[in-house]
């Protein structure tokens, strides 16, 4: 797998996908530290940014909540 160039945030995003599990964006976002916490449309935007990328992918779907996943490992991020 080819490396990914990712930026500060999206790769807090990506440590909290390795260390929770598949996530919806709501478990992501609120997974984040509450001081300087971003909007959930943030957290949504820059998720959906990653699987652009291809460094995170959609699992499934629970509700209207997609469920995504790490699709990169941290040894080729950075």
């Amino acid at each position: 797998m080819s490396d990914f160039r990712v930026s500060r945030f999206e790769l807090q995003l990506l440590e909290k996908l390795w260390v929770l599990g598949p996530s919806s964006v709501r478990e992501i976002q609120e997974s984040l530290p509450e001081k300087d916490r971003p909007a959930y449309t943030t957290v949504q935007t820059m998720v959906y940014r990653l699987e652009e990328k291809g460094a995170v992918r959609r699992v499934k779907k629970v509700g209207n909540a997609h469920i995504f996943e790490a699709a990169v490992t941290r040894r080729s991020v950075h």
